[in-house]
């Protein structure tokens, strides 16, 4: 998909939404060091689903953004690695680009996005868009039709099973540590993460971690797919 913007600069930006495997701009995005090599190769699909919405100028990488979703279920998912050159900074460029990103969220039937920054700057444009302080430095963006997500999504609906965590459930995981509610024992002594609402780093950190059987990283899934609990 491609979409071009003529900038207030006078300049056009090409507004690119790609998918791993990531080839020609696999170097100018950003991903967590520990997965970069296989998420942008796409070895990762099989969990998540993880589109990049590019912007470009004269055939240059200006700015980039990702969210991530279960491949199956993309109803909740965690927004990272928002980034603009230093050079075409104060164009609109990103903000263009979270529009873009927001749409195609909405349109595979996403409900909550999240994200976290302690950057005020970056705070306000994601609360142009839509997000609002959740906790602590997390913020949320709801689709217009999920204002009632936490009485939906988090409702009682049978019996939970106990289950070995994968990559897919990064997003449900993040979505369960960023909300006030059930109170966590302990937030992951093995990453000494208590009250960082930061938690998509720390995932791919314990999952690495816990490899090759040197460890168990456990979530608690209802019926309806979503994850209510976890332990590792």
């Amino acid at each position: 998909m491609k979409k071009f913007v003529t900038l207030k600069s006078g300049e056009e930006l090409v507004i690119r939404v790609v998918e791993p495997p990531l080839r020609e701009n696999a170097g100018e995005v950003g991903c967590w060091r520990d997965v970069r090599k296989e998420l942008l190769k796409g070895a990762l699909k099989p969990w998540l689903f993880t589109p990049y919405f590019i912007g470009q100028i004269g055939g240059k990488v200006v700015g980039s953004m990702s969210y991530y979703v279960h491949a199956k279920r993309r109803d909740v998912g965690v927004v990272e690695f928002v980034q603009t050159d230093e050079r075409h900074r104060h164009k609109g460029i990103a903000s263009l680009l979270m529009g873009v990103m927001i749409k195609r969220f909405l349109e595979d039937g996403g409900k909550a996005l999240y994200l976290c920054t302690t950057n005020p700057v970056a705070g306000h444009l994601y609360e142009k868009h839509g997000f609002w302080y959740h906790v602590g430095d997390g913020m949320r963006y709801l689709a217009p039709d999920a204002q009632e997500f936490d009485d939906s999504y988090w409702a009682y609906c049978g019996c939970a099973q106990v289950r070995e965590a994968t990559w897919g459930d990064l997003p449900g995981l993040s979505a369960l540590y960023n909300h006030p509610r059930p109170e966590w024992l302990i937030k992951d002594h093995l990453t000494r993460t208590f009250s960082d609402m930061r938690y998509e780093s720390h995932f791919i950190k314990l999952m690495r971690r816990i490899e090759d059987r040197r460890g168990v990283y456990l979530v608690l899934e209802n019926p309806a797919g979503h994850v209510v609990g976890a332990a590792a």
